[in-house]
């Protein structure tokens, strides 16, 4: 071979071996990565295949923390509860009965009526992790008798017109026999109380002058309104003895007797009889008497 052919296979293998990536010049230095690959700084390895960027916040060896997780933002918790304490329907009670109920994100828990929400029967204690509510109820702030109600739980405060309901006890009966009997303020509507067992001594303090007024006439303007008011006299005289009141002994001596006739045959002498018994109890029950 010729010297210049020779010079010219030379360059010509030299320029091979360099577009090959060949030889210790020229090229970028790789470096490796702490997975034990190598990387050129453009997001490829040695030999020649792309590696995929890792998205922010998911490469290898990345400090940080999902949502929800230590140390990053809590998801809220979904609204939950059940009924987990509870006389049960139908069964007779007395004293101080406790009521549970446990789930999460629980502000608010109130024992309540069958319909409507008032008045409420009482107001549950929420725990500071919003899990359990429980209530302490004396059933000796009613009389004797049957109490319906239900329980209703809120992931709102008390009031919050955008809280979320869970009836967790749908309406149940309960018979309240305490003994002695309690002497209520005030007798409880037919709508949470069906029958209420009170005895006449017990009866709450009720204003007697409607009495007093009826009491005042005469003779015979008092028969024309037994006789054409009597709608009237009979809801006048159901403020003091509701019609689901059950009287039980003690009564004041000759007073059932008379109230009943005068309800069911409307006389005169039962009638005013009956008034002039309820006066005399009112006013002996009088504020400041």
């Amino acid at each position: 071979m010729s010297r210049v052919s020779l010079k010219l296979a030379t360059i010509f293998l030299s320029t091979l071996l360099a577009a090959c990536g060949g030889g210790g010049g020229g090229g970028d230095s790789a470096t490796a990565t702490s997975n034990g690959q190598a990387s050129n700084g453009t997001g490829s390895t040695g030999g020649g295949f792309p590696v995929p960027s890792s998205p922010t916040g998911s490469s290898t060896g990345d400090s940080s923390t999902p949502s929800g997780q230590n140390g990053g933002t809590p998801a809220s918790e979904p609204f939950t509860a059940t009924l987990t304490t509870a006389p049960a329907n139908g069964s007779t009670v007395a004293g101080t009965v406790t009521l549970e109920v446990q789930g999460s994100a629980i502000e608010n828990a109130e024992l309540l009526p069958p319909d409507g929400y008032s008045p409420r029967l009482g107001v549950f204690t929420v725990a500071p992790d919003k899990r359990r509510a429980w209530l302490d109820f004396d059933t000796r702030s009613l009389p004797n008798g049957t109490l319906l109600a239900r329980v209703s739980v809120y992931n709102r405060p008390a009031g919050s017109a955008d809280a979320t309901e869970i009836v967790v006890m749908p309406t149940r009966t309960w018979m309240l026999r305490n003994d002695p009997p309690p002497a209520p303020v005030a007798i409880p509507p037919a709508s949470y109380m069906p029958v209420v067992h009170i005895s006449g001594l017990n009866l709450p303090y009720v204003d007697p002058q409607p009495l007093r007024t009826m009491m005042a006439m005469d003779d015979a303007a008092y028969e024309s309104m037994l006789a054409n008011e009597w709608p009237r006299v009979q809801g006048v005289m159901h403020q003091y003895i509701p019609p689901h009141v059950v009287l039980m002994p003690p009564t004041p001596l000759g007073f059932s007797g008379p109230w009943y006739s005068c309800l069911s045959a409307h006389t005169r002498l039962a009638c005013r009889e009956a008034m002039n018994s309820m006066t005399g109890l009112m006013s002996s029950k009088a504020p400041g008497t």
